[in-house]
């Protein structure tokens, strides 16, 4: 795909803070999942569903790396 106003180091700039945000929101979930585990009662249905969220950020990572 060709833009005309963006350059390449822009268009860099912009997968690489793609890649930021989502390793920010993948260890949001990786310390929500610790949270939740120190309970004395932890839902292990929020830990799954914590853990998929995870991986689905590690996917989306590696797509975005992909293209650097």
């Amino acid at each position: 795909m060709s833009y005309e106003y963006l350059s390449d180091p822009e268009k860099e700039a912009i997968k690489q803070s793609a890649v930021r945000n989502l390793e920010y929101q993948k260890y949001s979930y990786e310390i929500e999942k610790i949270a939740e585990s120190a309970k004395s009662r932890p839902d292990n249905e929020r830990l799954e569903s914590l853990q998929e969220q995870i991986e689905e950020k590690e996917i989306q990572i590696s797509a975005v790396s992909s293209q650097l």
